[in-house]
């Protein structure tokens, strides 16, 4: 796993996703996943099985109403010792997010996002990881981390996004481009992944006049209807984030610009609030995770801007 870790780690993309800054921290992540060991098999039982006696202690103290007796204590202490568990688990298996993330770097998205959507994968594996199941995580959790990287990539790919179920029929399309009628899958092929047009273009061949200045002003100015669903997104957010974790909402109010218009990568973070860089990637994962879990089937994505 190692070797593919370095391997990937010297290949610079053609699309250019991997930038000077984007260098550094990934060396830093590297250098930090490095000091992990791997699990054993039977270390990946053990922790399992004390994972899911901590999530099965969280519910049940959810129930409980007078915390003041030896019970809410001692399912607590179940509770720490599984997020503990959690936390070896997570960070014992981030270079499995990274091997796979590598081996998408040439599809228009930086790696680092694709490394942040696989660690909210890795997370959801390990809540859902059996231990009574005779397999190894990696077995269990690597389609599942590649499917949601892959996502991650039809929604941000392309400078003009594609619903996920027109990019699964472009994929079906273009695979199977030479056993259908080529004018019937060229204009599906036309009608679902058409290129964005430059600014600069010409409106016709006989014309100098450029879409740019028959679209200036189009658009630039906010309604304020805009103004004020904008400013209503954003006091949802708030409420949303004071219910998270107060180190999971000073991270994403950080990394987003929310705190002071400056947004802050999570290399900055790390350092103002003395956490290893990995660590700093879970726990934005794990803040996601939670701020979608709060918001449902509304769009988080909004709200965030990206």
């Amino acid at each position: 796993m190692i070797q593919e870790i370095n391997i990937a780690f010297n290949y610079a993309p053609p699309g250019g996703q991997i930038t000077h800054g984007t260098h550094d921290e990934l060396s830093i992540l590297f250098q930090e996943v490095r000091n992990k060991p791997l699990l054993t098999a039977l270390e990946e039982k053990t922790l399992a099985v004390k994972i899911q006696a901590g999530l099965k202690a969280n519910d049940e103290l959810s129930k409980i109403t007078n915390i003041s007796g030896p019970g809410p204590k001692k399912l607590t202490k179940i509770i720490d010792e599984g997020q503990k568990a959690k936390n070896r688990f997570i960070e014992s298996n981030i270079r499995l997010v990274i091997s796979i993330a590598f081996k998408f770097t040439d599809r228009g998205v930086p790696v680092l996002d694709l490394i942040q959507e696989g660690n909210i994968a890795l997370m959801t594996c390990v809540h859902r990881f059996d231990p009574n199941r005779d397999i190894r995580f990696a077995t269990f959790a690597t389609h599942r981390i590649r499917g949601a990287i892959i996502r991650e990539i039809d929604n941000h790919s392309r400078t003009i996004r594609i619903p996920v179920h027109s990019c699964k029929t472009l994929k079906h399309l273009q695979y199977n481009k030479g056993k259908n009628n080529p004018n019937h899958v060229n204009q599906k092929l036309s009608l679902i992944a058409r290129d964005p047009i430059s600014l600069d273009a010409p409106v016709d061949n006989n014309s100098e006049a450029i879409f740019g200045a028959a679209t200036a002003g189009v658009g630039n100015a906010l309604s304020p209807e805009n103004v004020a669903n904008q400013t209503l997104l954003k006091e949802k957010l708030e409420q949303k984030l004071s219910l998270l974790p107060p180190r999971e909402a000073m991270i994403l109010r950080m990394n987003f610009g929310l705190k002071d218009g400056q947004p802050y990568s999570l290399r900055e973070i790390g350092n103002i609030m003395g956490l290893t860089f990995s660590w700093i990637q879970i726990l934005k994962a794990r803040a996601l995770t939670n701020l979608r879990q709060l918001y449902g089937n509304e769009s988080l994505n909004d709200s965030l801007g990206y």
